[in-house]
């Protein structure tokens, strides 16, 4: 049993469908633990099967940052890194281990770093300025426009996800958020889950095609008829893709290799942003929960 008066956060993180979640719910109960989503789409009510949510019956220890938000709310990184760092703080006051599991590598980030979110107001003009050019010159260019002057954005944002793309252009005419040279003071163990290419696409490949079985058409069907797809999680990969087979553009089979080859180029950049985080140990999902075991002995 872990020693509750020097205890130390743990971040499981990955790309999608390399087992964070389970790894965090079999290990919770041994090292007397609750868990702390880090995933950008579970937070949003209604959104269930896409999201590979876990249900309650299944969760092995209490679980937060879950169906935190309405379905058509606006949830930004600052909000989440807010509520997460004080469910954290208590968690670790009634002495237990917080075990921060997802693989949204900016929410990662907005608990081991100390990011100041203010840094970046809104700045009236410089929005104007941008839908003007929206206006006149059309969403393709301005979605150019975002991968120019703000790449890491332009990964993330959908090309019809106009409101979110003008404030990221704002966000990088005023500077950005910068990440600060050291991590925070509380000390974090921090293991990555390391899967081969080929079994990690092929994972995928078969979750999206559970995900249809499990009535993923109806969900978003559901989702779309009461808020439409404008809103923030409907960009979401999983169900953007809906948008155009609900239009006729194209068949359920194109549909679901569409979601399919967009998860595959997601958990690329997923690997990408995470190498990047500093003292970051990857294990083998075979071997990770006895290492894990070890730190915390």
């Amino acid at each position: 049993m872990v020693q509750t008066n020097s205890i130390k956060p743990l971040i499981i993180c990955g790309p999608t469908c390399s087992g964070k979640s389970d790894v965090a719910n079999t290990i919770a109960p041994i090292i007397n633990g609750e868990i702390v989503s880090a995933d950008s789409m579970q937070i949003y009510k209604e959104f269930n099967i896409g999201t590979a949510k876990i249900i309650e019956s299944e969760m092995s220890v209490k679980h937060y940052m879950i169906d935190i938000a309405d379905a058509n709310a606006e949830f930004s990184v600052a909000e989440y890194a807010n509520i997460a760092k004080n469910v954290i703080a208590d968690i670790k006051r009634r002495k237990k281990v917080p075990i921060i599991a997802g693989g949204t590598g900016l929410y990662i980030n907005s608990i081991i770093f100390d990011y100041d979110f203010n840094q970046c107001n809104k700045n009236d003009e410089i929005r104007r300025k941008y839908q003007k050019f929206s206006d006149e010159n059309g969403k393709d260019a301005l979605y150019a426009l975002l991968k120019e002057k703000n790449p890491n954005a332009y990964e993330k944002l959908h090309m019809n996800d106009t409101k979110r793309i003008i404030r990221a252009l704002e966000i990088a005419e005023l500077g950005g958020i910068s990440i600060p040279s050291k991590q925070l003071n509380d000390d974090y163990v921090i293991i990555g889950i390391d899967v081969d290419r080929k079994t990690l696409y092929d994972k995928i490949n078969q979750r999206v095609e559970r995900m249809f079985t499990s009535g993923l058409e109806l969900e978003v069907k559901n989702i779309a008829n009461k808020y439409g797809f404008e809103i923030q999680a409907m960009q979401a990969i999983g169900y953007k893709e809906f948008k155009g087979y609900f239009n006729g553009e194209y068949d359920r089979r194109t549909l679901m290799e569409l979601i399919k080859r967009h998860t595959r180029n997601y958990a690329k950049r997923q690997i990408t942003w995470l190498k990047q985080i500093p003292n970051i140990v990857w294990l083998k999902k075979e071997n990770i929960t006895d290492n894990i075991l070890k730190l915390y002995d």
